[in-house]
């Protein structure tokens, strides 16, 4: 239901959804639009139609029928159903998991998207490193990841701990079966491909500024996702979220104590979810990076110049983003505190006896930074 006067963006909007537009009322001058569309397109609607209507739009949705994907679609999907196998070297990355997750349209009330899970403490390896994962809807022995038919990619994620020293995975993916060439490249399917790649483009344009605008309400508070356990972002832990706002006279200070955990880690991104440059700014920091003070706590500082404390978190000049948070395999979660001050009053507020560091040992972190990024993406 929306105001005549948006009628044409409204429908637009739908068509770009692969929707089809049902019927269309008008009655002093509000339009009453009926049409279907796929659930995966419309997930985020609420959001995009108060964007493109100024808030005064507004809309009801019921499940309708099941219809079969369209082909261009269906042939980036991964078959649950199917059985692959994950071949390659563990490599010394701090953390690893492997998650078989299916797509939010088809996951039942009370689950989450992620069916399947092996952890990097559970993969059993060669005395090289070397491991195959199966990844399939049968019980497998030695390592298996479980899927469902729904299931439609495997998320391998490894995070860091010691930059300077861990070593990346190796690892390819192959059907089990699989024989033969793909088919072959027509002018048709580069279309389809072609306007795929833009749809996708879009819809992950209008999901991320949609998901940043949620903690852009509120800055500088750590807040926890309203999805996080739905998605299963972080394997085996929990994310939480700040969207900082610092301006070059101002300093964040976060203060914690980290929980007993396998993993942590905070990473500073742009509004758009890319990550700030980690190979000559100190953008990120993790339990094997951070200095802790004398009684265990940690204190981070977001800023725009050095701050002169070890864990500096340095904005490249952007006065407001987005900070990540994950704990891992914790026995607690605990929500860090926060406090926006003036960075030249920042001495005067620091606990007397806070960790300092000089040019010098600055100079040797920022290098330790650049070594493990050349380790990590090797020429």
């Amino acid at each position: 239901v929306t105001p005549e006067d948006f009628t044409g963006d409204v429908i637009g909007n739908l068509n770009s959804k692969r929707a089809h537009v049902q019927g269309m009322t008008t009655e002093n001058e509000v339009t009453t639009v009926q049409a279907e569309a796929p659930m995966a397109e419309v997930l985020r609607y609420a959001t995009e139609l108060r964007s493109m209507t100024q808030g005064r739009a507004s809309y009801t949705m019921r499940f309708s029928h099941y219809e079969e994907v369209p082909q261009h679609l269906a042939q980036k999907i991964i078959d649950g159903s199917e059985t692959y196998r994950l071949v390659g070297n563990r490599g010394s990355a701090h953390f690893v998991a492997f998650s078989a997750v299916r797509p939010l349209e088809t996951i039942p009330e009370g689950e989450a998207a992620e069916v399947g899970r092996l952890l990097g403490d559970e993969l059993e390896t060669g005395w090289d490193g070397s491991f195959t994962v199966t990844v399939g809807p049968d019980p497998q022995p030695g390592n298996w990841v479980r899927t469902t038919p729904e299931v439609d990619k495997v998320w391998i994620r490894q995070f860091y701990g010691d930059w300077e020293r861990e070593q990346p995975m190796d690892v390819r993916i192959e059907r089990v079966g699989a024989e033969g060439a793909p088919p072959r490249l027509t002018p048709e399917r580069l279309i389809e491909g072609l306007e795929a790649a833009v749809e996708e483009i879009h819809e992950t344009v209008d999901y991320w500024r949609g998901w940043q605008e949620h903690y852009r309400a509120q800055p500088n508070r750590f807040l926890e996702s309203p999805t996080a356990r739905k998605l299963g972002a972080a394997p085996g832990g929990l994310p939480q979220h700040v969207y900082f706002m610092v301006q070059p006279d101002e300093a964040l200070l976060i203060e914690f104590t980290p929980p007993q955990c396998s993993y942590w880690n905070f990473e500073l991104n742009t509004y758009w979810m890319t990550s700030i440059d980690y190979r000559y700014h100190l953008s990120s920091i993790n339990g094997a990076q951070a200095v802790l003070e004398d009684d265990g706590s940690v204190i981070l500082v977001v800023a725009h110049d050095d701050p002169g404390v070890p864990n500096w978190l340095a904005t490249d000049g952007h006065c407001e983003g987005h900070i990540g948070l994950r704990w891992m395999q914790a026995d607690s979660q605990p929500t860090p505190s926060t406090r926006l001050v003036k960075l030249a009053e920042l001495p005067s507020i620091l606990p007397a006896g806070a960790r300092r560091i000089d040019e010098a040992g600055r100079r040797e972190q920022l290098r330790g930074r650049r070594i493990g990024v050349d380790r990590r993406f090797r020429i």
